[in-house]
């Protein structure tokens, strides 16, 4: 059997995730009193549009980000995807590859931005094949993207709005970096400062019967995904494979 186990990333997910966690620590609540800070995704104002007056308001000062233009890093521009060789996986590496979680508040849950690896039914039969033997046999291929996201600012205060700006700028250009390589090391995430810009204004949104002030902050990150592709059925690592145009000795 065939099993593909995917480690891919949502990184606005992921991104919105630690937002929030550093407007608790900053404690906006207090600096900002009467203003519940919303952070979501794109899709916010979605919702909002089906919403008017008082119960859109309710959404408001909101952050709100979105991810557009995945390609390749343009430092990495001649870089192919990298292949390992053919790999024995034992089940401690299975094990780490499936762990996807973090401890919550009702015990372990998926970290934010993480994407389910596979099926329950490829685990199982890697699983079952590790009580056999000690290794399945696979490859891996790991590459590098490169992502825009897009921190838009939105509030009926036109002063709020600047002051959130300068806290999300001031955080985009310190700590986020950080937070991001802490939480999700193993995509090696990378955050360069000149690929930071701002708009301190926006347009005014008219809608939804409110009339907001906005700002944007963009940034680009930099990190790998992995897809792993295992063969329940392989008995050794002896075969011959061709992955974009570079060959892989070996032989079942």
């Amino acid at each position: 059997m065939q099993c593909y186990l995917n480690r891919g990333i949502i990184l606005e997910q992921a991104i919105v995730a630690i937002i929030q966690e550093y407007l608790k620590a900053l404690k906006v609540n207090e600096i900002y009193q009467n203003n519940q800070i919303h952070v979501a995704l794109n899709n916010h104002f979605a919702k909002l549009y089906r919403e008017h007056g008082d119960r859109a308001a309710d959404n408001f000062p909101a952050i709100v980000v979105s991810s557009f233009d995945d390609d390749k890093d343009r430092d990495l521009a001649s870089l192919r995807p990298q292949s390992a060789a053919w790999i024995g996986y034992n089940k401690s590496d299975i094990e780490s590859i499936i762990d996807i979680y973090e401890p919550g508040s009702g015990g372990k849950v998926k970290k934010p931005g993480i994407c389910t690896v596979a099926a329950d039914e490829s685990i199982n039969a890697i699983f079952e094949r590790l009580e056999k033997k000690k290794y399945v046999y696979g490859f891996s291929l790991r590459a590098y993207r490169r992502e825009v996201i897009s921190t838009d600012i939105w509030c009926e205060n036109s002063q709020l709005k600047n002051e959130l700006y300068e806290q999300i700028r001031l955080f985009v250009l310190g700590d986020l970096r950080n937070k991001l390589t802490e939480k999700y090391k193993f995509f090696d995430p990378r955050l360069d400062d000149d690929t930071i810009r701002g708009q301190r204004v926006l347009p005014f949104l008219i809608d939804f019967g409110l009339t907001l002030a906005g700002a944007n902050v963009q940034f680009e990150v930099v990190y790998a995904i992995e897809q792993n592709i295992l063969d329940t059925d392989w008995e050794d690592i002896h075969r011959e494979i061709i992955i974009g145009g570079t060959n892989y000795a070996g032989g079942k």
